[in-house]
C-alpha cells in the first residue's frame, strides 16, 4: 500500500538514471543536441546532477502532480526543461505551464519539448522526433544491417557480483508486435504455472510492490499496448480466469516503483528494459525484477541525514524538510482535492507494523457466526419494510441495466491522486491508455456492474477483484488501555471494482435518497448533517421539555448485516443485485491485505514477500463506493423500527449516527428499542457511549445506563447546549483551525501563494 510504506527520497537528482527506475537518458531518447550519462549513486538514485545556469534564480519544485524534484532554477530554464522531458510526458505537465513554455508532445514518446522554431534549424520538438527511439523509421535505420539480418544478437555475458543489476532482456525482439500468437502462448504458459487458488494468486494480484503514480515516458508505449490487450482479453473472455489474473498482475509488473538500493534486494531494471521484457515475453525477468524491488525496510536515519546535509550544501534546505504528510497534501492540492489535502496535513499517523497491532486489527473484522441474522430472520422481522421496498422498485425510475453514460461519468469523475488497490492499478494509469484501451476499459467496467459478472466471471477472479488494501491509522486520543493505539481501518479496493461501484452508485443515488429519506439522510441528500442539526434545533425549540438522545453502534460499518442490506436493496434497487452477489455473497469472503511479512534468510533476498490478510466476513468493506448505501440500507431497517415503535419521537440518522428527540419519560424505552432493532440487523448498541441531554436542565432518568450531559453535546461537530458549552466548543474549533493554518504555513515557501 502506497501510504504504508515509507516514501522515496524527495531530494533526488532530476537527471535520474537507470539506478532509480525513472527512465533516464539510457532508457529513452534524449533531446536533439543533448547527451546525458546516467550513473548510479548511493541513496539518491544516481544520475548526472543538473546545475543551475549562472543567471538562475531561486530553486523551485517541479509542478507535475506527484513529482517533488527540486529544480535549481525556474522551470523555463534549461535544467527545468531537461527534467520535464526526462521524467514526464506532455499529459503530466499542467496545461498552464504547457502554454507558457510553448510545449508539445513527441508523436512517438509524448515527451514535452518546445515546439517553436528557433532562428535557424528545426524546433527542439522536430529535432527530437527525428531521433526518438519510438520513431519506426529510426528503428529501421538502426537495425537494417549487420550479420543478424536486422535483429540484435544475444546480450553479452554477465560478469561481476551476484547483486549486480540484472541484464536487460532481449529488447530488440518485440514479440508482442512481431508474433502475437507466440507472445500469447508464452503468456499463457507463465500464467498457467500459478496455483489456481486464492493463496496462489495473492502474490500476483496483491503484491506488496509500490506502483508509480503516473506512466513514465519509457513505459508509455508498452503500457498502451499491453494495457489495452489485457482489458480486451478480459472483455472478450470473462470466463477465462487467466485473463483476470493477467489484468491484475500486469500493473505491478510494469509500474512497480523499486525501493532504494539500501532497501531493495538488488538494483532494478531500467524502465526501457522492463517494458522490453514484457513485450518480449520474458515475464519471469519482469516478475523477478518486481519482487526484488519491494520495499523491505525503511530508509535508514543516516541516509536521511546525509541527504539533508547535501541539500543544505546546495542551498536547498527548505525542500529537505518536507514531511510525508506534506507530500501527500501537496499531491492532493495538485489534484484539486483541497479538503482531502487539509485532512492530510493533520492526519493521524500510520499505526506501527507490529504483530500486536495486527492482532488488534483482527478484532475489527470478526468472523461470521451461526447466530447472525439469516434471510429468513430478516423477512420475519421486517415484512412491511421489505414489501414497501418491492413496491418502491416499480416506480423508482432506475433502469434495468447500467447505462453507458453512467460508466462514462464514473470514469470522468474518478478523483485523481487516490491510492491504488491490491494490484497497484491507478486511475492515472487507466487515463493514459489509448483509444482502444479506453473502449475496452468501459466495456470491462460495465461488465463488472452487471449480471455478466455473476454468470461468467470465475469465482476465483471475482474474489481477487473484490479484495482491498488495508491501511491502519492511529485514532487521536492516545493509546488504548492495552497500551496500543486505537485503530481506524482505511480500505482501498481494486480500482476496476471501484469504477463499477461508482457507476452504480451514481445511477441509483436519487432513487436511494427518495427510498431512505427522511429517516436516513446519509445517501443522496445534500448537506445532510446541516439539515439534521437545523431540524433538531427547531424540534427542541418547539418542545423545550423534550430530551435529545445520541445512539452509538459499535463498529457498525464492519458488523452490519449483509443479509439485511441485500434483502432490502435487491427488492428496492434490483440493479445492484449482481454487484452485491459477486462482491459480498461469493463462496469466499473478500480479503483485505495488510503489510508484507519480512522474509527470512532461507527464502532468499529477492523472493516474493507474502502479505498479511484478513477475510471480511461481516459488514461492508471499507472504501467501497457503494458501501455507504449498503450500510445505510441495513441501518434503515433498524431506524425504521425505532421510528415506528415511538411515533411521538423524531428519529434521524446519517448512516449509523442516529439521534432521537423524545419526551424525557420515554428515553429508557427508546434506548431499549434501539438495542433490539440494532440486534435484528447485527448492529451492537454501545449504551455507555450513547449520550442524552435535556435543554430544560432535567436530570438523567432513574437507572440511566448511558452518559448524561448537563451542559450540551456535539451533534456532527456542531455544539448544542448552553452558552458556555457552545463558547468552549468554538474555542476548541478555533484551536483546530489554528493548527491547520500553522501546518499550511509550514509547507515549502514555493508552494504558498
Amino acid at each position: 500500500m502506497s501510504d504504508v510504506f515509507p516514501p522515496p527520497p524527495i531530494l533526488r537528482s532530476p537527471a535520474a538514471g537507470p539506478g532509480n527506475g525513472t527512465g533516464g537518458a539510457q532508457s529513452r531518447g534524449c533531446g536533439a543536441g543533448t547527451t546525458a550519462t546516467a550513473t548510479a549513486t548511493d541513496e539518491v538514485g544516481g544520475g548526472t546532477p543538473i546545475t543551475a545556469p549562472p543567471s538562475a534564480g531561486k530553486a523551485t519544485i517541479c509542478p507535475v502532480d506527484g513529482c517533488f524534484v527540486v529544480l535549481p532554477s525556474a522551470l523555463a530554464d534549461p535544467p527545468g526543461l531537461l527534467h520535464l522531458r526526462r521524467a514526464h510526458v506532455i499529459y503530466d505537465v499542467p496545461a498552464a505551464d504547457v502554454a507558457d513554455l510553448g510545449l508539445a508532445g513527441c508523436r512517438w514518446c509524448d515527451s514535452p519539448y518546445p515546439a517553436s522554431r528557433k532562428r535557424f534549424g528545426m524546433s527542439p520538438l522536430r529535432a527530437h522526433e527525428a531521433q526518438c527511439r519510438g520513431n519506426p523509421r529510426r528503428r529501421l535505420r538502426s537495425t537494417g544491417g549487420g550479420p543478424t539480418g536486422g535483429r540484435r544478437g544475444p546480450p553479452p555475458p554477465v560478469t561481476g557480483p551476484s547483486n549486480a543489476p540484472p541484464p536487460a532482456p532481449t529488447g530488440a525482439l518485440d514479440l508482442f508486435s512481431e508474433d502475437r500468437s507466440a507472445w500469447e502462448r508464452a503468456r499463457r504458459v507463465f500464467l498457467a504455472a500459478v496455483t489456481a487458488d486464492a493463496d496462489g494468486w495473492a502474490p500476483f494480484v496483491a503484491s506488496p510492490a509500490r506502483t508509480l503514480p503516473s506512466v513514465p515516458p519509457a513505459l508509455r508505449r508498452a503500457w498502451t499496448l499491453l494495457g489495452a490487450d489485457a482489458l480486451a482479453w478480459a472483455q472478450r473472455a470473462p470466463e477465462d480466469p487467466l485473463a483476470w489474473l493477467w489484468l491484475l498482475t500486469l500493473p505491478s509488473l510494469i509500474f512497480h516503483h523499486p525501493a532504494p538500493r539500501a532497501a531493495a534486494a538488488r538494483p532494478p531494471l531500467t524502465h526501457a528494459a522492463r517494458g522490453a521484457a514484457l513485450l518480449g515475453a520474458d515475464f519471469l525477468a519482469a516478475l523477478a525484477d518486481r519482487d526484488a524491488g519491494v520495499w523491505r525496510s525503511p530508509p535508514s536515519p543516516s541516509g536521511r541525514r546525509q541527504r539533508a546535509r547535501s541539500a543544505e550544501e546546495a542551498g536547498l534546505s527548505s525542500p529537505a524538510q518536507v514531511t510525508a504528510g506534506q507530500r501527500r497534501a501537496l499531491r492532493l492540492v495538485r489534484a484539486g482535492r483541497l479538503s482531502a489535502a487539509a485532512r492530510a496535513l493533520l492526519a493521524a499517523p500510520v499505526a506501527p507494523r507490529t504483530p500486536a497491532v495486527w492482532d488488534k486489527a483482527t478484532l475489527l473484522f470478526p468472523q461470521a457466526t451461526p447466530a447472525l441474522a439469516s434471510a429468513a430472520a430478516i423477512e420475519g422481522e421486517f415484512p412491511d419494510a421489505l414489501e414497501a421496498a418491492t413496491t418502491f422498485a416499480r416506480s423508482s425510475g432506475v433502469p434495468r441495466e447500467l447505462p453507458r453514460e453512467a460508466v462514462d461519468d464514473a470514469l470522468r469523475r474518478a478523483p485523481r491522486g487516490t491510492s491504488p488497490g491490491p494490484s497497484g492499478l491507478r486511475m492515472e494509469h487507466l487515463r493514459a491508455l489509448g483509444e482502444s484501451g479506453q473502449a475496452a476499459l468501459q466495456a470491462v467496467v460495465r461488465l463488472l456492474a452487471g449480471p455478466v459478472a455473476v454468470r461468467r466471471v470465475p469465482p476465483l477472479a471475482a474474489h481477487a477483484l473484490a479484495g482491498a488494501d488495508l491501511l491502519l491509522l492511529c485514532k487521536p486520543g492516545g493509546a488504548d488501555i492495552d497500551g496500543l493505539p486505537r485503530l481506524r481501518p482505511i480500505g482501498m479496493p481494486e480500482v476496476l471494482r471501484k469504477l463499477a461501484a461508482a457507476a452504480l452508485a451514481g445511477t441509483v443515488r436519487d432513487a436511494a435518497a427518495r427510498l431512505l429519506a427522511p429517516l436516513q439522510m446519509g445517501v443522496g441528500v445534500p448537506n445532510p448533517c446541516e439539515r439534521v442539526v437545523h431540524e433538531l434545533k427547531a424540534e427542541l425549540s418547539h418542545h423545550p421539555s423534550a430530551a435529545l438522545l445520541q445512539l452509538d453502534f459499535r463498529n457498525a460499518f464492519n458488523l452490519i448485516s449483509r443479509v439485511a442490506a441485500v434483502a432490502y436493496l435487491a427488492r428496492s434497487l434490483p440493479l445492484l443485485r449482481p454487484y452485491l452477489d459477486w462482491v459480498y455473497l461469493g463462496a469466499a469472503a473478500p480479503r483485505v491485505y495488510g503489510w508484507a511479512v519480512p522474509a527470512d534468510a532461507a527464502s532468499g533476498a529477492a523472493a516474493a514477500l507474502p502479505r498479511l490478510w484478513l477475510p471480511v466476513e461481516r459488514g461492508v468493506q471499507q472504501g467501497d463506493p457503494l458501501g455507504p448505501l449498503i450500510h445505510a440500507a441495513a441501518m434503515h431497517l433498524a431506524v425504521l423500527r425505532l421510528a415506528t415503535t415511538h411515533p411521538g419521537a423524531v428519529v434521524r440518522a446519517v448512516h449509523d449516527d442516529v439521534v432521537v428527540v423524545a419526551p424525557h419519560s420515554e428515553l429508557h424505552a427508546v434506548l431499549r428499542t434501539a438495542a433490539e432493532a440494532g440486534a435484528a440487523v447485527d448492529a451492537e448498541l454501545a449504551p455507555t457511549k450513547c449520550a442524552g441531554w435535556s435543554p430544560a436542565g432535567a436530570d438523567a432518568p432513574v437507572g440511566w445506563r448511558a452518559r448524561w450531559c448537563a451542559d450540551g453535546l456535539q451533534q456532527f461537530s456542531v455544539p448544542l447546549g448552553t452558552d458556555a458549552f457552545v463558547s468552549a466548543s468554538v474555542d476548541r474549533l478555533a484551536a483546530d483551525q489554528s493548527r491547520l493554518v500553522a501546518a499550511i504555513i509550514a509547507l515549502p515557501a514555493a508552494e504558498l501563494q
